[in-house]
């Protein structure tokens, strides 16, 4: 896993998230907290 920047990040899972919005809200919160996160 690489670091990229949060709308990056946003952007890839907000297209991961129609099909599982759940996911998309997680990793949302993750992103927020950490500020930037290791999406996978």
């Amino acid at each position: 896993a690489a670091n990229k920047p949060l709308l990056s990040v946003a952007r890839q899972t907000f297209q991961a998230g129609q099909d599982n919005p759940f996911e998309y809200c997680r990793y949302y919160v993750l992103s927020e907290y950490f500020g930037e996160i290791h999406y996978h």
